[in-house]
């Protein structure tokens, strides 16, 4: 049975035209009908473009005006479920949307995007990466999947790497993909030839990694029950696991600034934690939420966080005195 899970995203998607569909592929036989308790998490992403923040939630998505971090305004909204996460660049957005694959919106005018094109993936699209025109999906069970996306309206199939776990999120370095993969950790592969993905490392750790952030030659790793991962890849063949901080909740998503780490935790809200010291990450400041925190952006001084149904903002100017600015409802009545 597949495995079905939504995440939000912080993004504006309204209109795509173009639909592509990968090579037929024989999706893996049996797949555990239960998901982890990470699916609490994925129900949320966020992303930030011009003063505005893109919220997708189980009712579509929502368009939120930041200009003023201390009082965000929603300011659109628009049906469409499936929505994960997004990656910006330019005039476009690139969203890994479950069971419609791979959508591309054009963003020009960020109130109102528009469908250009599309990619229908053989598994559920869960994250998206993007490097020098080629968008990296982390696809569920089918794993890796590499795009072309020199023209973002057509999308070109190049490449799909399994991975022994499900793909959930992918982020790209200096020539490598960081794949976290559900139960199975951590994956690297060698993108230097995007068409030709080749696994380079591999690390499995406690929990399930769900979220990933790059810090320099470190790779933070939001691992549900297990808390907060420190992965040295230095050498992206023999990943090290420097340390594991377990949180107060359960880490379901990471952003990083310097060196700090912004966890959203679910119950426990925002976690901020020092990773100055890899070898000993420490927790310096929370804040509690109203709802359970699912993602975090950081830019500005601010932590972007997206909650069930609300978009809170947290001052982190100081992260020894984090506190909360403003809050947007997002879910709206009929």
């Amino acid at each position: 049975m597949m495995r079905r899970h939504h995440r939000l995203t912080l993004a504006l998607l309204i209109g795509f035209t173009v639909v592509q569909t990968l090579p037929t592929r024989t999706a893996r036989a049996e797949l555990s009908e239960e998901r982890p308790a990470t699916e609490r998490c994925s129900a949320h992403d966020l992303a930030l473009a011009d003063d505005i923040a893109f919220v997708a939630d189980e009712r579509g998505l929502q368009l939120v005006e930041v200009r003023d971090p201390a009082a965000p305004t929603l300011a659109g909204r628009f049906e469409l479920d499936g929505i994960q996460s997004l990656a910006i660049h330019g005039h476009h957005a690139y969203v890994a949307a479950t069971h419609r694959g791979l959508e591309v919106l054009d963003i020009t005018d960020p109130l109102r995007p528009a469908r250009i094109g599309g990619f229908d993936t053989a598994g559920w699209s869960r994250g998206v990466a993007l490097a020098d025109g080629h968008l990296f999906v982390a696809d569920d069970w089918e794993g890796l999947v590499v795009f072309d996306v020199s023209d973002p309206a057509h999308p070109r199939y190049l490449a799909t790497r399994d991975t022994p776990g499900y793909a959930w999120e992918v982020a790209v370095a200096g020539g490598r993909a960081f794949v976290a993969d559900g139960p199975a950790g951590l994956r690297i592969f060698d993108i230097g030839d995007p068409a030709r993905p080749l696994l380079v490392g591999e690390l499995d750790m406690p929990g399930h990694a769900g979220g990933l952030a790059l810090a320099g030659r470190l790779v933070l790793i939001a691992g549900g029950e297990a808390g907060l991962h420190v992965v040295d890849c230095t050498d992206s063949a023999r990943p090290i696991l420097r340390a594991t901080l377990d949180t107060p909740g359960f880490a379901c998503s990471v952003s990083v600034i310097g060196r700090h780490a912004f966890v959203a935790d679910l119950q426990a809200g925002l976690q901020v934690i020092d990773i100055g010291d890899a070898d000993r990450p420490r927790r310096i400041g929370h804040c509690g939420t109203r709802c359970s925190a699912l993602d975090v952006e950081v830019a500005g001084g601010y932590a972007y966080v997206a909650n069930m149904g609300q978009l809170q903002v947290v001052d982190v100017s100081d992260v020894d005195r984090v506190e909360l600015a403003g809050i947007c409802p997002t879910l709206l009545e009929n």
